[in-house]
């Protein structure tokens, strides 16, 4: 199962896997999902406490790459900026079929042989309330583009549509969130990717 991991960095160590400043996750092996998850609520939300958060729906957004060699160069910043306007405009009011205090996340991944927009999932631990979905996204139409994070940007929330139609939100309101991210990021140099690049290791068998 894979599970969206930001900010974990400094816990390297300590789940032996190392978070690429890009967002992007590589693991040195397995980890404990309950152990992950216990950490994310307990620490991420009021970094140097323990205390519990308020009660509502979290979206989390990051990206999952499991086969070497393919990836998009996307900056974590743009998956901060996504988070905010999503948190923004849809998670303090919850969503239709979700619990207060659950999580929802979803995590982005591509391989050689991608030609779709795929959304997989959810992966659901009922235990920790969270849910994980994968979007599976074109690599060569992405990668070979002229202008990757914008074909990117146009793909993502194409599948990000497609999430959030499952919990009634009407288009019209992501399409209005992707115009403020495309507005924000677009010929933005803040968000351009700059990140030096992390060893890779082949997940290209897991069935994720």
């Amino acid at each position: 199962m894979g599970v969206t991991m930001v900010g974990a960095q400094r816990f390297g160590k300590w789940w032996n896997f190392r978070r690429h400043s890009s967002g992007n996750v590589y693991f040195n092996r397995q980890i404990l999902l309950d152990r992950f998850i216990w950490w994310h609520r307990s620490y991420l939300y009021y970094p140097g406490t323990f205390k519990k958060r308020l009660s509502k729906m979290i979206f989390t957004t990051s990206s999952f790459y499991t086969e070497p060699g393919y990836n998009f160069d996307i900056s974590h910043k743009v998956f901060a900026l996504i988070k905010e306007k999503i948190t923004k405009r849809l998670c303090d009011t919850g969503l239709k079929g979700m619990k207060d205090d659950e999580t929802l996340s979803l995590m982005v991944n591509t391989s050689s042989s991608q030609q779709t927009i795929e959304l997989k999932g959810p992966d659901i631990d009922r235990k920790n309330k969270f849910l994980v979905y994968c979007l599976w996204l074109p690599y060569d139409r992405i990668a070979k583009s002229d202008n990757l994070l914008k074909v990117f940007l146009t793909d993502y929330f194409d599948g990000l549509m497609e999430l959030f139609e499952k919990y009634n939100i009407p288009e019209n309101t992501i399409r209005a969130i992707q115009t403020e991210v495309e507005n924000e990021i677009l010929f933005n140099d803040e968000y351009v990717f700059d990140e030096e690049p992390t060893p890779e290791i082949d997940l290209s068998d897991l069935d994720l």
